[in-house]
C-alpha cells in the first residue's frame, strides 16, 4: 500500500497566517504599552516640577494605574468569552 499526501489547503495556510497577523498586532500593542509605562519614571522629575507634586503622588499614580489595569483583566477576559475576543480587543486597541 501507498501512502500519498494531500496538498496543503490553502484556506488553511491563510487561516494560519491571519492568526499570526492578530499576534502579532496584540504582542505589539502589549510592548507599545508596557513601553510607555516604563517611560514615565525617566521623566518624573520634569513632570514633578511642571505639576508640583513629590515622587511618592508620581509612584502613587503608577500604582494605581497598574491596580486598575489589573482589576480589568478578569472583566475583560469574561467579556471575550461572551461576546468574541476580536471585538474586545478591537476595543481595547481603540482606547
Amino acid at each position: 500500500m501507498t501512502e500519498t499526501r494531500l496538498p496543503i489547503d490553502a484556506a488553511a495556510a491563510n487561516g494560519r497566517a491571519a492568526d499570526l497577523r492578530v499576534v502579532m498586532a496584540v504582542s505589539a500593542a502589549h510592548f507599545v504599552s508596557h513601553y510607555y509605562i516604563l517611560a514615565l519614571p525617566p521623566v518624573f522629575e520634569m513632570v514633578r516640577g511642571s505639576f508640583a507634586v513629590s515622587y511618592t503622588e508620581l509612584g502613587l499614580a503608577l500604582v494605581v494605574f497598574n491596580v486598575a489595569c489589573a482589576a480589568g483583566q478578569t472583566p475583560a477576559g469574561v467579556l471575550a468569552d461572551r461576546i468574541g475576543a476580536r471585538r474586545v480587543l478591537v476595543a481595547g486597541l481603540a482606547l
